[in-house]
């Protein structure tokens, strides 16, 4: 958004469909575009184009129309990419899924899907999986000694705050991040609206479902780190060698057993089957370590 080139507009259209045909959580790219878009076509500044004229945009009504249809490009293609341009699941529509055995009970949101499947406005065996697999989300979950059939709405928070290490915790909540214009703001998308999106969730299995927040924290926790080193105050350049003392020497003592990991709030791995279990304790890791394959174990 910021300069756009042909490069940047590939790779940005190939990697929404990578997510779009593997991860049904991909949903939520979409209003974090929405939010960051809105704010190139409020801004005051132009937009340029990768091709064609070299002339600035400066209309709101022209941007988000070029918004729009790069994201129609983008996700109709990238999606219609992975099928062959086919529609039909079953080659030369020799069978037909069921698709009204997965449709929603909502009329509106029945006619609208309704809409783009009669139309064949993106392919079959697409439309089918995302609607079974929103049918059938809920998993059992595990969390502080009870289950439940249909997840808790504390799920994520209470496995964030002890699957994620201290020290950047600390480091992340003593000063706010402020980020250079809307770079600022992209970083802040995401975790922002990301993290609210998946409390609903019935699919309460692991911390992995908050993974991509990481990243994105990642940088505001390297952003106050920087600024707290830049300031040449002893407290303050102190605080990051013990942090990331404390940060450094939480992982030698874990190794190789990463996935087992829980903060000091929890009181390490060895109290972590209390809180949470599946992907965040086991997810087989050790098969290889101890020699453990499914020939063995047939």
């Amino acid at each position: 958004m910021e300069a756009p080139t042909l490069p940047s507009l590939f790779f940005c259209l190939r990697f929404f469909g990578l997510a779009a045909n593997t991860k049904y959580s991909f949903y939520i790219i979409l209003p974090i575009w929405a939010c960051l878009l809105a704010l190139k076509i409020f801004a005051a500044t132009p937009q340029t184009l990768p091709i064609g004229s070299s002339k600035p945009i400066y209309s709101r009504w022209e941007k988000m129309a070029l918004y729009l249809g790069f994201l129609a490009l983008a996700g109709l293609t990238a999606i219609w990419m992975a099928y062959g341009f086919r529609f039909a699941a079953i080659p030369e529509g020799a069978q037909t899924l069921p698709i009204r055995q997965v449709m929603p009970k909502t009329p509106l949101l029945n006619d609208w899907l309704y809409f783009i499947y009669d139309y064949r406005l993106l392919p079959e065996a697409w439309i089918y999986g995302q609607l079974f697999v929103l049918q059938h989300i809920a998993r059992p979950t595990y969390l502080l000694g009870e289950i439940s059939n249909d997840g808790f709405w504390s799920y994520f928070p209470i496995a964030f705050s002890v699957k994620t290490p201290l020290p950047p915790g600390h480091r992340h909540r003593v000063v706010a991040f402020k980020g250079k214009g809307q770079q600022g703001e992209c970083v802040l998308a995401d975790p922002i609206l990301y993290f609210p999106a998946a409390i609903p969730s019935r699919m309460n299995i692991g911390l992995r479902h908050l993974l991509p927040i990481y990243p994105f924290v990642f940088v505001i926790i390297g952003s106050i780190v920087g600024k707290f080193w830049q300031d040449h105050s002893g407290i303050k350049r102190s605080s990051v060698i013990l942090f990331g003392a404390w940060y450094s020497f939480s992982r030698v003592t874990l190794y190789p057993h990463f996935l087992t990991f829980f903060n000091e709030f929890a009181r390490g791995p060895r109290n972590g089957h209390r809180i949470l279990v599946d992907s965040n304790l086991d997810w087989g890791q050790d098969q290889k370590v101890f020699g453990i394959g499914s020939k063995s174990i047939m």
